[in-house]
């Protein structure tokens, strides 16, 4: 009897009400409130965890920019045009880069809406150039701008540890260089964090040395956010009803844990907690270990709870600073409260809900489901035909019908599957085979075409012509030939042979191949091309030269520029390709890879994917971009130097 489903459905309903139910005020005065309370301080150090680590990230952040900043090109060339331009007035040296730098600072400093101040500063503590305009797009007095062109910056602290080649950050405080403008709008964006970063000599081969620095001021406020009331209370707003609003506040410390920097009510802002706040004991705890629990408190008449987490160190990237988070105990135990009326309430209706469908739903719910067990096994088995009625129209009787509907569908999808397995076997392969098929007829009927003319107009090079165009079609039958073993090798056959390859006689062979064809569209043909062994199948190889140079000759129906470069650096291979053509729109450029994917009226679209796959299996990489002229797409092709 016990081992029936209607009887364990019933017992174990009523089990699961019963049993909460008779145990409810126990459960709910001695256990509900200690373990509520856990779970609330431990959201405390999970919180305050969070919110150092998003502090750290900030600082990170402010880290990053001035590193990229200082890693620009931009930079070192306005340094160095200011540092020309001081050295030999009589030059008349222009300000171009300064000029071009000046536009990408104030772009900076709009967009991430955090710096008050960022200068380019050469070796010799000059100002280079800086953000004209601040952090909300407003311009700066030019009375401004001239004070920080005639401070003399080497006289700082951090500026002989710049010009030794490291890194500096200041900590929080009120920058001097900020004397001259407007009081900000409130207390936190009176302070700032400093980062300055070496700015080194760019050019490959010549010795490491420093040329300058960039100096970074970010807004306390950028911080200060992080830390923000809405923040923290949203985190809290469980706890109570939604028409309330949780207590809960943080801040954050300097590194002696005793100096308020950062908190809501900006009146605290230096602070100390052991004397003007007067709570030492948080002060000690918060110096006796890196992460965990203010012992509780009373501040301002309130009991309250409160977590600690220690940023990273100077030696790890950071100040030190300690964030902390606080929460009134009311906001902790007034959840408790919510949560034992409204357990009382629910257990009371869950109980009699469930005496009365445990018997319903038992006797309704087994017979079905003995059914469908049989019909599940017959189709496990492979019985496709097999099929099921249940007699009910609920969510059994549905599930009956779907189980018809998908044996049937099974069935014929098993046919189809087949069939359609085969059928785009087929059709990949046709595909492929015809794309690259026709490269090599096209260059063959180009020669053809040129050898007669030159018949029907006597032409003395006839015969050059001649031996070239043999040359040229027995070459193409070649290749057709290597085509055709390709694909028969696709077939699982045999797979690619990789060899030792020269890239650029290989290159050079592919683009003589297509100079009738350039000749005849009147496009320019450039080589810069230098020895490179790679090791790789040479036919897979020939495959996407073809394909690519074929791909930019039919850009360039008009007329144009091709030029070939092939140079051997950093241990690769690096093959360019670049036309004067059309160019790509951007939003294809990221599905060009795509089997079948092509922005051209003819072709199968699978070239690029194909040369994509050879490329990748033999360990480089390959991209098309925009050309750097801006008119026109270059082809990028890496690959790994055969160092045998």
């Amino acid at each position: 009897m016990i081992r029936r489903i209607s009887t364990k459905l019933i017992g174990a309903m009523l089990a699961t009400v019963l049993l909460p139910f008779l145990g409810l005020a126990w459960f709910v005065d001695h256990q509900v409130a200690s373990s509520y309370s856990r779970i609330v301080l431990a959201s405390l150090k999970g919180l305050a965890k969070d919110l150092a680590s998003r502090v750290d990230g900030r600082l990170e952040l402010f880290r990053r920019d001035a590193q990229l900043w200082a890693a620009s090109p931009n930079c070192a060339w306005a340094i160095g045009e200011h540092t020309e331009a001081s050295r030999f007035p009589e030059k008349q040296v222009g300000s171009t880069m300064r000029s071009v730098e000046e536009r990408q600072l104030n772009l900076f400093v709009e967009t991430r809406a955090a710096y008050d101040l960022v200068l380019v500063i050469d070796h010799l503590g000059q100002l280079v150039v800086s953000n004209t305009i601040d952090r909300h797009g407003q311009a700066f007095a030019r009375e401004f701008l001239q004070s920080l062109k005639t401070v003399d910056y080497s006289q700082y602290d951090w500026f002989a540890d710049v010009r030794a080649g490291d890194w500096v950050q200041l900590d929080q405080h009120r920058s001097p260089l900020l004397a001259g403008l407007p009081p900000p709008a409130s207390r936190a964006e009176e302070f700032g964090i400093g980062i300055i970063e070496p700015v080194r000599y760019p050019y490959e081969g010549v010795e490491d040395r420093i040329i300058g620095c960039v100096f970074m001021l970010a807004n306390w406020s950028a911080v200060q956010v992080e830390i923000a009331t809405p923040v923290v209370k949203d985190y809290f707003r469980g706890l109570l009803d939604p028409t309330d609003y949780p207590s809960a506040y943080a801040w954050i410390w300097s590194a002696d844990a005793d100096t308020i920097i950062g908190h809501e009510r900006p009146e605290l802002y230096g602070q100390r907690v052991s004397r003007e706040i007067g709570l030492p004991q948080l002060t000690a705890a918060a110096l006796g270990s890196e992460w965990g629990l203010y012992p509780e408190y009373t501040f301002q008449n309130k009991r309250k709870n409160a977590a600690f987490k220690h940023c990273l160190s100077a030696e790890q990237g950071g100040f030190g600073w300690i964030v902390g988070v606080g929460i009134d105990n009311d906001d902790i135990f007034g959840g408790v409260r919510q949560l034992r009326s409204l357990l009382q309430r629910v257990t009371a209706v869950l109980l009699l809900l469930a005496v009365l469908s445990a018997l319903v739903l038992a006797r309704r719910t087994t017979a079905p489901i003995r059914l469908l067990q049989v019909h599940a096994r017959r189709v496990s088995d492979g019985d496709l035909d097999a099929r099921v009625d249940v007699g009910t129209r609920d969510e059994l009787g549905q599930l009956a019908g779907d189980l018809n509907a998908m044996s049937a569908e099974l069935k014929e999808h098993r046919i189809r599957e087949v069939k359609a397995e085969k059928d785009a076997a087929w059709r990949e392969m046709a595909r492929q085979v015809a794309h690259d098929i026709k490269n090599p007829l096209t260059p063959i009927k180009l020669s053809i075409d040129l050898l007669q003319r030159a018949k029907r107009e006597n032409s003395p090079q006839f015969d050059r012509i001649f031996e070239r165009t043999v040359d040229t079609v027995g070459k193409q039958v070649d290749h057709l030939r290597d085509i055709a073993n390709d694909f028969h090798a696709l077939t699982g056959v045999e797979g690619a042979r990789p060899t030792r390859v020269d890239v650029a006689k290989l290159l050079g062979e592919v683009v003589d191949l297509d100079l009738a064809w350039a000749e005849q569209l009147g496009v320019k043909v450039e080589r810069a091309i230098e020895p490179a062994p790679v090791l790789i199948d040479p036919a897979l190889l020939r495959r996407v030269f073809v394909n690519l140079l074929s791909n930019a000759l039919q850009s360039m129906p008009d007329g144009g520029t091709l030029s070939v470069a092939l140079r051997a650096r950093e241990g690769l291979a690096q093959i360019e390709i670049t036309d004067s053509g059309s160019g790509i729109p951007s939003e294809v450029r990221g599905r060009l890879f795509e089997p079948y994917f092509t922005t051209r009226s003819g072709g199968t679209g699978l070239g690029l994917a194909i040369a994509k796959r050879v490329i990748d299996s033999a360990g480089g990489s390959i991209e098309l971009e925009p050309a750097p002229s801006g008119q026109g797409t270059r082809a990028r092709v890496e690959l790994p130097l055969d160092p045998a």
